[in-house]
């Protein structure tokens, strides 16, 4: 766990499902600037195997249910390096963000992602939301609802003829910085539901600031 102008077909499973905005989810594809944020940059990255799951474990970021891929913590110069995030994406994040730190699981019906990107500036979320919204909606994600006013929710689902995963995105501004929780699968369904509970229970981990 995810994510331009036109974005590129994305592979449905990571790790089985490899190719999709998360499992290294992240931006990449070609819809004009590079960049898709449904899809994948493809790979398995693990954190430092000797190192006791307390310290590899990313700060404030929930456990999503699943198998884990992505377990990864750092500056962006390094998340870049591992192909984690695609072109457009990493283009905003290197404008706002200092550091950042990833979780992805998946399992057979969806994968699911929590990100937390550390801003600059103490004062910079705000911006780097912004930002982010921007970026997202120039390539067809979509406002959804959800009972959290803090939270900016987006889903994309592919347009006729194309093939490709429902992808749901969230982000909001923490006590810590920006966090985006990501779901997504063939299953609109299953990918909602994984979604909202996702959130919910990385909301109770890192609560949202005004």
């Amino acid at each position: 766990m995810a994510p331009p102008p036109r974005a590129a077909g994305v592979a449905a499973t990571l790790v089985v499902l490899v190719g999709l905005s998360a499992g290294a989810w992240a931006l990449g594809g070609d819809r004009g600037d590079g960049g898709d944020p449904r899809s994948l940059r493809g790979g398995t990255v693990y954190g430092d195997p000797r190192l006791p799951k307390s310290a590899a474990q990313p700060p404030s970021l929930t456990e999503p249910a699943g198998r884990v891929s992505v377990r990864l913590s750092g500056s962006v110069a390094k998340i870049a390096n591992a192909d984690v995030l695609g072109d457009a994406d990493l283009v905003v994040l290197k404008a706002w963000v200092r550091s950042i730190s990833v979780v992805v699981t998946h399992d057979d019906e969806v994968t699911r992602g929590v990100w937390l990107f550390t801003p600059k500036a103490e004062q910079a979320s705000k911006g780097l939301m912004n930002a982010i919204e921007l970026l997202y909606g120039r390539v067809g994600y979509r406002p959804v609802p959800t009972r959290h006013p803090e939270v900016v929710a987006l889903r994309f689902t592919p347009g006729a003829g194309e093939s490709g995963p429902i992808t749901y995105r969230a982000h909001y501004a923490s006590s810590r910085g920006v966090v985006r929780v990501e779901a997504f699968g063939p299953d609109g369904t299953t990918a909602d539901l994984a979604f909202l509970e996702l959130l919910d229970a990385q909301l109770r981990t890192l609560p949202p600031v005004s």
